[in-house]
């Protein structure tokens, strides 16, 4: 079972664009986000969805530079362009993965890419996005390509809901069967943010990343990220305002 981790990532930030390539202790965001997926024992390929529009092009110059495979579709159709990259580079479970969470923990993917292989027969859909529990930035969702493909030619064309991708999945409860894991105790933080929608989250993760780059750590665990935090609660505070707009999807 062939297990591909595909970052969905562009340029077309409404609130911070070029997020993606924001330097941050000398190598872009997205880079430490594939350093970090690459460390996980159970994902055969980590590859990157881009669009097919010229702002995308430095997103597809790194990915050359770094020997990262990538495909490019439509900017707006995510849905559609997810599927594509699905079927090109043969992703029997696809681990969803988006180019805004940065501090993703091959560890938690490892965890739910292990328990949704020995459930494969039962659960159709396996995430923690179902209920927050998570801090953000830590989503995860694995499924089969097959499924993804399943959906893509459900959806109407002209849905307004194609720039999303799993999310499509758990609109349809009765004809898919979903699994929401929640956070173990020591990771049960909703209220903490480690994505990057706005400045602030820029702020936070530049001072999260200089702290661990500094004790030449290649991974630092969420949990050590959080306990960190912790000894530094005034750091929670720099983004605990941001408006989460994936928040009304829950």
């Amino acid at each position: 079972m062939r297990v591909v981790a595909i970052i969905q990532a562009r340029m077309n930030s409404s609130r911070l664009p070029g997020k993606v390539l924001e330097i941050v202790e000398g190598k872009p965001l997205i880079e430490w986000q594939i350093e970090r997926l690459s460390l996980s024992r159970l994902v055969d390929e980590v590859v990157v969805a881009t669009s097919d529009t010229e702002n995308d092009d430095p997103i597809v110059k790194l990915c050359k530079k770094n020997k990262i495979r990538f495909h490019r579709g439509s900017e707006s159709d995510v849905l559609k362009r997810v599927t594509e990259t699905i079927k090109r580079f043969d992703a029997y479970i696809h681990v969803e993965c988006f180019g805004d969470s940065p501090l993703v923990d091959p560890k938690i993917i490892d965890e739910y890419i292990g328990f949704f292989i020995k459930n494969i027969k039962i659960y159709d859909f396996v995430s923690n996005t179902i209920h927050h529990t998570y801090p953000g930035g830590l989503e995860c969702s694995i499924y089969k390509g097959s499924t993804l493909a399943k959906v893509n030619k459900m959806i109407d064309i002209n849905d307004k809901h194609r720039e999303h991708v799993g999310y499509n999945i758990r609109r349809f409860p009765k004809k898919f069967k979903l699994c929401s894991l929640k956070a173990p105790k020591h990771l049960n933080r909703k209220n903490i943010s480690l994505e990057l929608d706005e400045k602030k989250d820029l702020i936070l993760l530049k001072k999260i990343f200089k702290h661990f780059n500094k004790k030449k750590k290649l991974y630092f665990s969420s949990e050590e990220v959080l306990n960190y935090l912790d000894k530094n609660k005034k750091l929670i505070q720099i983004n605990n305002q941001v408006k989460r707009r994936w928040k009304k999807f829950l």
